[in-house]
């Protein structure tokens, strides 16, 4: 899975190029949404509430579970929408419809020198671990990728216990622990 230096360097490196611009934009909604490929693929305008600050996913049935879901539109997701709004001039349409990144991340990751992942549910995962490593919980985090299982999936899934996390979770505890007195 990218790291979140890896997908800044991605979107710098495709957005100049030809044709760059609309790849660097899907990557950049599926990275900061957690949508499935084929939800931002059917994504349209009427499902993006600026003056709400939400998106609706699966409007139009075409969820994994089948379930639409609401999620609030994150400061980069609203970014990267705003920038397509602008230029859009069928504001019933598609945001940004289909797009295949598989060409746009074979590239980057050969002029990069990056390791291999999945050019689109990779940023799906990329999106949940930056939730976790925020703090966001786990069941919210499911809500927001339309998970059906209150984080169960997210916790078996994502290990994000790194040093970092290890240290500010001892640092909560000892916050937590009315000290202890030692007995002679």
């Amino acid at each position: 899975m990218p790291s979140r230096a890896d997908y800044e360097r991605i979107v710098a490196h495709i957005a100049p190029q030809l044709c760059g611009l609309k790849a660097s934009r899907y990557l950049r909604i599926l990275a900061t949404s957690g949508m499935r490929r084929a939800e931002l693929d059917e994504l349209r305008w009427r499902d993006v509430d600026f003056e709400a600050d939400t998106v609706t996913i699966g409007a139009e049935g075409n969820t994994k579970s089948g379930r639409s879901r609401i999620i609030p539109m994150f400061a980069n997701l609203r970014a990267v929408l705003e920038e397509l709004a602008r230029e859009s001039v069928d504001n019933e349409g598609l945001v940004i419809g289909h797009f295949d990144l598989r060409y746009w991340i074979a590239e980057s990751r050969r002029s990069l020198d990056l390791p291999a992942f999945r050019a689109h549910h990779s940023w799906r995962k990329f999106f949940v671990r930056e939730c976790l490593l925020a703090g966001v919980d786990a069941a919210v985090t499911a809500a927001y990728v339309g998970h059906a299982d209150n984080g169960y999936l997210i916790y078996k899934t994502y290990n994000v216990t790194g040093k970092t996390a290890l240290t500010e979770g001892a640092a909560k505890i000892n916050a937590h622990v009315v000290s202890v007195t030692t007995i002679p």
